[in-house]
């Protein structure tokens, strides 16, 4: 009927209001987008957008993917410049919406925190599917060769986030094969020689 049709485009009209208002709100904090500062927890801060704007429960993955990068760069002792462009490359896209971008550049700029760690892969590993979590360590042993060097601390990193996220060892190790593989094709640096698989 007319009536039940109307009815339909008002409902449709409202979503609509609620999500483009919900984007420029987020488009216009791109100093903060997150809110909170420097020494603010990332998971509390994006817990906090998410209570204030459901909507914003869909950013979740990549502000989480994103703060585990900042994990690894620094987990050498030093965040290289050429680390982080690696972060960009593979998650900031030129499609990529510009409130987007801020909140993840935010996310790159805070210090990480050791005790910050468990929190971040347990809920990580809560709401990303095993199949993506692989795409997820390959994503992260690109960025361990980004500087040129590769650390054993950063494998073990490797090797820790792995765990965390329920992979084998040996599921680890054929991963860091296959980046071998590919590291010696490209000429980059080879992620899998600096240290064997934990016993």
């Amino acid at each position: 009927s007319t009536l039940a049709k109307f009815i339909f485009t008002l409902v449709i009209l409202y979503l609509l209001y609620r999500v483009i208002g919900f984007f420029f709100r987020l488009g216009q904090a791109t100093r903060s987008p997150l809110g909170g500062d420097s020494g603010a927890d990332v998971l509390d801060m994006l817990h906090n957008l998410e209570a204030q704007h459901p909507e914003a429960r869909g950013l979740r993955v990549p502000v989480l993917v994103v703060r585990l990068g900042v994990f690894l760069a620094a987990a050498d002792g030093r965040v290289d410049p050429r680390e982080i462009a690696a972060i960009r490359r593979f998650f900031v896209r030129p499609d990529t919406p510009s409130f987007l971008v801020a909140m993840l550049e935010q996310v790159m700029a805070i210090p990480a925190r050791p005790e910050e760690l468990p929190r971040l892969l347990a809920e990580l590993t809560k709401v990303v599917e095993r199949d993506d979590r692989e795409v997820i360590l390959h994503a992260l042993l690109a960025i361990i060769g980004a500087d040129g060097q590769v650390t054993q601390a950063e494998i073990a990193f490797f090797y820790t986030v792995a765990q965390q996220m329920g992979l084998a060892p040996g599921e680890a190790e054929a991963i860091l094969r296959g980046a071998r593989a590919r590291a010696r094709g490209n000429g980059h640096a080879d992620a899998s020689q600096s240290q064997e698989a934990p016993a």
